[in-house]
């Protein structure tokens, strides 16, 4: 699993061949900016459009 929270995911990240970056793992973006996710890098990433404060404060709430 990749949770890429906050961050912009391009070239340099992920290389010249996006198919090929993680391509066993499950990505999940979270991001404020939805224009982030105009991009996609996997075909099955999942995206979460919110403050990355309220991720993190949600996610310790349900100790995931």
């Amino acid at each position: 699993m990749i949770l890429s929270i906050g961050t912009r995911l391009d070239i340099r990240q992920v290389g010249a061949n996006k198919s090929g970056f993680a391509k066993n793992a499950c990505l999940i973006r979270v991001d404020i900016d939805s224009v982030e996710f105009t991009n996609k890098i996997k075909e099955d990433e999942i995206q979460v459009k919110c403050d990355a404060q309220l991720f993190f404060e949600e996610l310790i709430k349900r100790k995931v």
